[in-house]
């Protein structure tokens, strides 16, 4: 990960349940409230039970949101039934930043 400026305070933030079109909105308005301020950006995914293109999507507009601010982003820990359904959908974790 990048550096970020050492006045903000890096955000470890642990998802959980199905990151699907059913669940997404609601998700991304509670990553956004998280990350406010957020130095580098670390989601882990490790208790997320589905994934759906709108929850590759949230994943890939937190992405943004940290490269867009300077700050480091990656994705931890997911489960490897997560990491087959990403790459099932054309990108796979890896180009996010995944880390094991």
């Amino acid at each position: 990960m990048a550096p970020s400026s050492p006045d903000l305070v890096p955000l470890r933030l642990a998802l959980s349940g199905p990151l699907t079109a059913a669940t997404a909105v609601e998700q991304r308005a509670e990553l956004l409230l998280r990350l406010g301020d957020a130095g580098d950006v670390t989601l882990a995914l490790a208790e997320v039970t589905e994934i759906d293109a709108a929850g590759l999507q949230l994943l890939l507009s937190a992405r943004r949101w940290a490269a867009a601010r300077g700050r480091g982003f990656a994705v931890e820990g997911a489960p490897l039934a997560l990491e087959e359904r990403c790459a099932a959908l054309g990108r796979p974790l890896d180009t996010l930043g995944h880390e094991r």
